[in-house]
């Protein structure tokens, strides 16, 4: 049983509350030197949805910050150990050039 007081907090029936780990530091030298990112890993960007996107009211998580690093946005926003569900995959595969890894 988990009990939360937070006098400024308001909720509703049916929100609900995640917890969520920072990735270790060791986890995300990995992940940029994987990604080959260690040139902008802490040069700050922005989040849009793309102009092009074919989904109805396509919107950004409220949760993610519109202004961040890469290293922010993977070490405290996402869930690098989740497992990668097929739109992300096949939005990956849109970006490689290697034709063994599509």
């Amino acid at each position: 049983e988990v009990m939360l007081e937070c006098p400024s907090f308001e909720h509703q029936a049916g929100d609900t509350v995640s917890i969520i780990c920072h990735n270790t530091e060791e986890e995300m030298k990995q992940l940029c030197s994987r990604l080959e990112l260690a040139n902008v890993w802490d040069k700050e960007c922005s989040l849009a949805i793309s102009s092009t996107t074919q989904k109805a009211k396509a919107k950004l998580p409220v949760w993610l910050p519109i202004t961040s690093t890469l290293e922010m946005l993977f070490k405290h926003h996402l869930d690098i150990r989740a497992v990668p569900k097929k739109p992300l995959l096949r939005s990956l595969v849109e970006h490689t050039t290697v034709e063994e890894d599509k």
